[in-house]
């Protein structure tokens, strides 16, 4: 316990899980009768959440990577299907059926399946002939932390702040303030049951709640001045 409490919370929980491996081979060898470290609880890893991309986002990248390029066709990707990395780089003109997008997610196991808008249409109709639509500069498929990388470099050049995964965040948020059900929203991002599409919708819920009650104090302290 001592040891893990001098690291931060992530850096604790890869300690305490190496702490746990080789305390259990010494129990195995007869070399300690108990581990100490399955008593100890994994502490709590405290997540930043990645920043959803707002319009001037999706308009400054696009600005700066015109259709042609690969950032641009990432972009549209990620836009459109609301694709994680580990799918993204993995698709291409296979995964185009019947005006559709379909795969099967890794994350999940479920299949996706998402009508392809005119806006991405025009970005998979630049990419040509290839395997799989994101490639290297040697026409090899990108690497999930490849990509991640390359990614990150092409929003820095565009003066964008948010990177990939906040893309899903934004098809969530704007689902929700569009009055998308849970499900359907779970059905658009892949998740596996309605948990994950709720925070979307509960955030909205509770912002338009928020804003009814200011709404309505406005209209009293108008009508009652003090």
């Amino acid at each position: 316990q001592n040891d893990i409490n001098k690291v931060s919370p992530q850096a604790a929980r890869n300690r305490l899980k190496v702490w746990r491996g080789a305390l259990d081979v010494a129990q195995a060898k007869g070399w300690i009768k108990e581990n100490p470290a399955r008593a100890v609880k994994l502490p709590k890893a405290k997540s930043k959440p990645h920043r959803a991309w707002t319009a001037e986002d999706v308009a400054r990248f696009r600005e700066r990577w015109p259709l042609g390029t690969q950032q641009r066709l990432a972009l549209e990707l990620l836009y459109w299907t609301g694709a994680r990395r580990g799918d993204l780089v993995h698709l291409g003109p296979r995964n185009v059926w019947n005006g559709r997008m379909i795969w099967d997610q890794s994350k999940t196991g479920l299949q996706a399946n998402v009508k392809i808008t005119t806006g991405l249409a025009e970005a998979l109709a630049s990419a040509g002939e290839c395997e799989t639509y994101l490639q290297t500069r040697s026409g090899e498929a990108r690497t999930v932390r490849g990509f991640g990388k390359w990614f990150a470099t092409a929003c820095e050049a565009a003066g964008v702040s948010a990177r990939a995964h906040g893309m899903r965040h934004t098809i969530g948020t704007e689902a929700a303030e569009e009055g998308m059900s849970a499900h359907q929203i779970g059905a658009l991002l892949g998740h596996d049951g309605a948990t994950e599409a709720q925070t979307y919708t509960q955030q909205t819920n509770r912002r338009r709640l928020s804003d009814d009650a200011v709404e309505a104090l406005e209209r009293v302290r108008l009508e009652t001045p003090p």
